[in-house]
């Protein structure tokens, strides 16, 4: 008898329901609600769940899914530090050095965060810098995309 949730064979691609199991898991871990989006039965989804994330070719799945999402997270963050650099170098040849190390703070703290997701850290608390919004003390900077 064939189980239609079962792979034919290793390196097989996984049946639909295990395959939607992994996409959504990947984006929110959760194994019950990963369950009942994939189409496993709501009544018995956390034992579902919990026997899907025991079971080694899904666990692989996901794994493989993690990697491939935190490969195009850092290509991601790549883009968006070069198009700093570019707000940077724009901004040194038209004067504009507030801009320009705005657009360096900026660059700083996406290596920073980077850095933290790829060492498996937490992130930063706080990505902005320390700001004082109660009156005292200077205002708060505008933001790079707000100069003009």
């Amino acid at each position: 008898m064939t189980d239609p949730d079962h792979p034919a064979g290793p390196g097989a691609p996984l049946p639909p329901r295990r395959e939607a199991f992994c996409q959504v898991y990947v984006v929110d871990p959760n194994a019950a609600a990963a369950a009942v989006e994939a189409g496993y039965a709501p009544g018995s989804a956390r034992q579902e769940g919990y026997r899907l994330l025991n079971d080694p070719v899904v666990a692989a799945r996901i794994s493989q899914l993690r990697s491939d999402m935190a490969n195009r997270h850092g290509r991601a963050v790549d883009d968006h530090i070069a198009k700093l650099e570019t707000v940077y170098r724009k901004a040194m040849t038209e004067h504009h050095f507030h801009a320009a190390v705005r657009a360096v703070e900026a660059q700083a703290r996406l290596a920073r965060l980077a850095a933290a997701n790829t060492a498996g850290g937490a992130a930063p608390a706080a990505l902005e810098p320390d700001r004082r919004d109660d009156g005292a003390g200077p205002p708060p900077w505008p933001r790079v995309a707000d100069i003009g």
